[in-house]
């Protein structure tokens, strides 16, 4: 397994059980936001690892793209989670917010060092 799929299950097993233990709209934003955050997250490593090994000169700007592609995913959805009545009942965009970035934040770290690794030629997948 590599760093960015064990550092998602661990995120996940911390988030789950926080969750749970919030309950209600507080719960729901907090397991959205590491849900969201690994989904986007995840995503972003594989095109990193990708451009790193077909495009290695590319690196440094599939670095910045990803980290803005989760800041608008952060602003998009916080904005939907805030304004739009039946989601805002249901998924507390404080919470959502605060798990998302945490989350993102560590699958930033995890991702970019994968991807520097793959650059180098190391044993990433």
């Amino acid at each position: 397994m590599t760093p960015t799929t064990l550092g998602t299950l661990l995120l996940l097993l911390v988030a789950a059980p926080l969750a749970w233990w919030l309950g209600g709209s507080l719960g729901v934003g907090v397991l959205a936001g590491v849900l969201a955050a690994a989904s986007v997250g995840v995503a972003m490593v594989i095109y990193q690892r990708r451009i790193a090994v077909q495009r290695p000169s590319w690196i440094i700007p599939a670095f910045a793209l990803a980290f803005l592609v989760k800041l608008v995913v952060l602003v998009v959805l916080t904005a939907v989670f805030r304004f739009v009545d039946l989601l805002a009942v249901r998924v507390d965009w404080r919470s959502f917010l605060m798990s998302y970035a945490a989350a993102a934040v560590v699958l930033l770290a995890l991702g970019t060092t994968e991807a520097a690794r793959a650059l180098k030629g190391g044993n990433a997948p």
